[in-house]
């Protein structure tokens, strides 16, 4: 199995509003799988492995207003630019 193939069903989700990833083992690379769901405005990404390298999939996300991501990766640097994207984006990084 593997992320791939969870990731994959999720991207299928089309009217998806929140998700939460909390803990889970997605990594920089299944974050493409995300980009499809496009109704997503609320997103929890804390606990995981993800780092600035996703955020390109995140701002993509158009509607996503909300985003936790305390315990990974992700830089001050990152986060900066994941806001001037999505600049109504409420982000919760620590």
């Amino acid at each position: 199995m593997g992320e791939k193939c969870g990731l994959e069903s999720i991207g299928h989700l089309n009217k998806l509003t929140g998700l939460n990833l909390s803990g889970s083992k997605i990594t920089d690379a299944g974050m493409r799988y995300l980009e499809a769901l496009s109704e997503l405005e609320n997103l929890v990404l804390e606990h995981t492995a993800i780092s600035d390298a996703c955020l390109d999939s995140l701002s993509n996300l158009k509607r996503l207003s909300f985003i936790h991501l305390t315990d990974t990766k992700v830089t001050e640097a990152g986060e900066k630019e994941l806001r001037k994207k999505l600049p109504n984006l409420q982000l919760i990084l620590r």
